[in-house]
């Protein structure tokens, strides 16, 4: 899931990005303000197939 991602690996974007702490966790808020959250049961076979498809090569 794209939010544990998230902050799964948040010292690793402070650090690549250069933005502070602070800088960052107001860069989540703006984030989860504009995300859309659906239960996978509502998401198609066929659509999460492509999803993963088309991301599972990105680090």
């Amino acid at each position: 899931m794209v939010l544990v991602e998230l902050f799964k690996h948040k010292e690793k974007i402070i650090r690549l990005s250069g933005l502070s702490e602070d800088e960052i966790i107001q860069l989540y808020q703006i984030y989860l303000k504009k995300t859309h959250l659906y239960k996978e049961e509502l998401i198609s076979i066929e659509n999460r197939l492509q999803a993963y498809e088309l991301c599972h090569n990105i680090d």
